[in-house]
């Protein structure tokens, strides 16, 4: 019988109860509850809790029907079903469990099964299965001293209300998550489903203000307002009780509050509103080159050099230069990520993931006090380190008691639900990809260790994400850090300050950027500036006589990359860009030259990352990659060219909203951690985790399924 989406599966349940076995003062039937689950079943590893649910008091009825609406992408990626039947009353419970292929419940139309359940004393359940005769609607069963229960499920389709055969039917609910990004310019949300597919996306600009050269400021109060906007947005139409979880990401820029958490300037213009110093700021570039000159330990966990994009040296620059406005004004330093939390929760407890990275905390050993006295901070020290946190959490684990009943408000969603510890947005998108199952493309990581991975989030900026099982010390570039993205494991972080970025300076600032936008717009004019890019890309293959031949376009135009300076593997923040081999035309072609050149500069850049991480011990076979920039099919290509190794993109192309939602879902405890299971020595593929599994164990949440994966080779043959 094929599928249509107005169609799902009607559970019913018929039972009878000994009212000598189980009559209590309400009745044998009165007061009674019953609960239906629906379950995916990864086949051959252990199952999801519910992605559908519903719940009847039954008042004197012996009958519960329950209607579940499942997506086409489920039927076809299920192995099985999981269908729980609950009844529950005071004193005893009687429960139904079995497995159900969603291919023979479309063949048959029909799916009936018998539970006996003996009496008390016999404590064995007796299970009649596998009744499949499309002959038949409903199966006699047999009785015993204890209960009996005859269950049936069958295709149908989606009642209007009610029920029938005395009892009501009652719409399963479906269970979703919501994640929150956090980028550079723009606040997105996603409304994720139990298999991680995006049903909603919603997207707000936030300002970004230069009071001064390399000084990039925002407001947190902004954020939070974008962050309800668009969460209130890909809800609209979604019952409260159904999202289960929500997890933010964002930048790793810093966030400013005084003791009554209100905000605090961070610039000398005093406005108070402005309390966020964004990620990309480079005031602090002396600051950041002094806490490298002391030589400390620590520095071997960021490559060996302090970045100014780092927050130590940014609370200096503020100590130094706000003192009075402030400094000592100030009594809470969060990371974004941690305030979004904060601000969702009231939890003070920070995420792993931002103090790690960017704050030189070391589990388990915590804050090293040496550093902080050394270079001139020794006031965070006091309290335990209470302004900048002393309780720390892995990624995902349950902060609080979920929404406080102001956020809750702000967010349209229950008091209560449940808010994972935050993630970096990079390492969102690191830990949507990087587990990926690529089974049967034929790629070198295939039946690899997932060390064998490369993840890289492109957008603003780049971000290179490599793991092991033991540390490994990379020059130039930030790691190890334990548990920064996947607990338990390693991460070192290569990256691009500028990606992004840098090719929107290049083409935006070009002489032929007007006929560019022209060209595009009359070509596409829904898509606006947005489809600038593909014309360029479209162009460049018009000037050369064969796709291959793209790459050699310009052989003699060379562009030097780091225009805000080189965070990996060089370290050097005050390294400048630079073209060489311009002519005085300024023509359309010149433009997608000076494209192309940034593109392959950006390439080579990634190559030169890869390379040190290759020499310190890394074994880097296959890239990952996700954010904006993976949308663009140039830089995709240029980038498996350059290296000379496959690139693999989703299908699902929204990985960093996926990899917030995961935080979600894991907070929610339908999971237990956030953990990868193909680490060294396992070679099994991501697996669901069992609902109830212990918090702090190692167990999997299964990442997004990648149905279709795109590969792009090396074309040239060469590097």
């Amino acid at each position: 019988m094929p599928y249509n989406e107005n169609q799902g599966f009607l559970f019913y349940c018929n039972f009878n109860i000994d009212a000598q076995q189980q009559c209590n003062d309400d009745g044998p039937i009165l007061g009674c509850i019953a609960h239906l689950y629906v379950d995916i079943c990864n086949a051959g590893h252990a199952y999801s809790s519910g992605i559908n649910s519903a719940q009847r008091r039954l008042n004197g009825k012996r009958h519960f029907g329950a209607f579940c609406p499942l997506s086409r992408s489920v039927l076809q990626e299920t192995p099985w079903l999981k269908v729980q039947f609950l009844l529950s009353w005071p004193k005893e419970n009687l429960h139904l469990s079995h497995r159900v292929s969603p291919e023979m419940l479309l063949k048959y139309n029909s799916k009936l099964l018998t539970i006996l359940r003996p009496a008390p004393l016999f404590y064995f359940y007796f299970y009649l299965f596998f009744l499949l005769s499309p002959a038949h609607r409903m199966f006699s069963c047999m009785r015993t001293f204890g209960a009996n229960v005859c269950f049936e499920g069958r295709l149908a389709e989606r009642p209007s209300c009610g029920g029938g055969g005395g009892g009501d039917v009652v719409l399963m609910a479906a269970v979703y998550y919501v994640g929150v990004d956090v980028g550079t310019a723009s606040v997105r949300a996603a409304l994720v489903t139990r298999e991680g597919h995006l049903k909603r996306a919603a997207q707000e600009p936030v300002s970004i203000w230069e009071p001064h050269p390399d000084h990039y400021v925002q407001s947190s109060r902004e954020i939070w307002e974008k962050c309800c906007a668009v969460v209130k947005e890909v809800t609209r139409g979604v019952s409260k009780s159904q999202v289960r979880g929500i997890g933010f990401d964002a930048t790793c820029s810093l966030v400013v509050l005084d003791r009554r958490f209100q905000p605090l300037p961070v610039n000398q213009d005093g406005n108070e509103q402005r309390n966020v110093v964004m990620w990309m700021d480079h005031r602090a570039a002396e600051q950041a080159a002094r806490i490298t000159a002391t030589g400390h330990g620590v520095l071997s966990r960021v490559g060996g050099v302090m970045s100014p994009e780092m927050q130590p040296p940014k609370l200096l620059w503020l100590k130094e230069n706000l003192r009075e406005s402030c400094w000592n004004k100030a009594a809470h330093f969060f990371d974004l990520p941690d305030f979004l939390s904060w601000k969702a929760t009231g939890s003070l407890t920070r995420s792993l993931c931002t103090l790690v990275c960017k704050w030189t905390y070391c589990p388990p050993v915590g804050w090293d006090v040496t550093f902080w006295t050394s270079i001139g901070l020794d006031d965070l020290t006091e309290n335990n380190f209470t302004k900048i946190g002393n309780v720390t959490c892995s990624p995902g684990t349950p902060l609080g008691d979920g929404l406080t009943q102001e956020a809750a408000a702000d967010l349209g969603l229950d008091f209560g639900t449940a808010v994972g510890a935050s993630l970096i947005d990079a390492h969102a998108g690191g830990l949507a990809v990087i587990g990926a199952d690529v089974k049967g493309f034929r790629l070198p990581c295939e039946g690899q260790p997932i060390t064998s991975r490369m993840a890289m989030i492109c957008g603003t900026s780049s971000c290179h994400m490599a793991i092991s099982g033991q540390p490994l010390f990379v020059p130039g570039v930030w790691g190890p850090c334990l548990s920064a993205m996947v607990p338990d494991v390693w991460l070192n972080e290569g990256g691009q300050s500028a990606t992004g970025r840098l090719i929107d300076h290049m083409v935006k600032g070009h002489a032929a950027f007007a006929q560019l936008r022209e060209k595009a717009r009359q070509r596409c004019p829904a898509t606006g500036d947005d489809g600038i890019y593909g014309y360029l890309n479209d162009h460049l293959s018009r000037m050369s006589s064969s796709c291959s031949a793209v790459d050699l376009l310009a052989s003699s135009l060379h562009v030097w990359p780091d225009f805000h300076g080189n965070r990996s593997p060089l370290a050097d923040p005050a390294l400048k860009g630079m073209v060489v081999g311009l002519s005085l035309s300024q023509t359309l072609d010149d433009l997608a030259l000076l494209y192309l050149a940034t593109m392959q500069a950006l390439a080579l850049g990634t190559l030169h990352i890869l390379e040190a991480m290759k020499e310190a011990g890394h074994d880097i076979k296959t890239i990952f990659l996700c954010g904006g920039l993976s949308k663009n099919s140039l830089f995709v290509q240029t980038h498996a060219n350059a290296t000379g190794l496959p690139v693999v993109l989703p299908q699902q192309t929204e990985a960093v909203l996926v990899g917030a939602a995961v935080l979600g879902a894991c907070a929610s405890q339908d999971h237990g951690t956030i953990q990868v299971n193909r680490l060294i020595g396992n070679r099994r593929g991501p697996r669901l985790a069992r609902k109830g599994a212990s918090r702090n164990c190692s167990v999997v949440i299964r990442q997004q399924r990648w149905d279709e994966v795109h590969l792009f080779v090396n074309k040239c043959g060469t590097k």
